[in-house]
């Protein structure tokens, strides 16, 4: 995201409103040959002394933003594409690739894989045997709560007594 430099300036004037580093900060970046072309001017700006600067910075009347703007030119800053001051690199369409929905040309493969699991679903287990299985699998699932629980009760157990951090 760019900055036009006329947005540093403003920024550096009314950051002290928000914070002496947002002000000090907006300052240093308008004095750089192209402003805010770095890391840490891109952390500060998603920070909320640069949103709430962005936001103040938007709500200026267009005569203000321009006189800003036309104060303090800024070569770097494509001002025709942009003329808010701001070049959201967000908005490009170009970032995001479009999904191109592809033709399925062999549907006989779906069939297959339904006939496969259908297969599975439908083992030959007699309700003896169903009983048994559904049985080892309850006995399983409170196993698995029972130690769960222990393990929670004494990590908890642990905290309480300063044994464990």
């Amino acid at each position: 995201m760019r900055y036009h430099k006329g947005f540093w300036v403003y920024a550096g004037e009314e950051g002290a409103s928000i914070s002496e580093r947002a002000g000090r900060f907006a300052r240093e970046q308008a004095t750089f040959p192209v402003p805010g072309d770095s890391k840490a001017a891109g952390n500060w700006l998603r920070s909320r002394a640069g949103r709430t600067l962005r936001d103040r910075w938007l709500a200026c009347t267009p005569d203000t933003r321009q006189m800003y703007m036309n104060n303090n030119p800024d070569e770097s800053f494509p001002l025709a594409d942009n003329p808010e001051g701001i070049a959201d690199a967000r908005l490009e369409r170009s970032r995001y690739p479009r999904m191109v929905p592809v033709d399925v040309t062999t549907p006989r493969v779906l069939q297959e894989a339904v006939a496969t699991a259908s297969r599975l679903n439908a083992s030959p287990i007699d309700p003896t045997t169903r009983k048994q299985l559904d049985a080892v699998q309850e006995y399983c699932g409170k196993l698995i709560r029972a130690a769960l629980d222990t393990e929670v009760t004494a990590m908890g157990y642990a905290i309480k007594k300063e044994i464990l951090i």
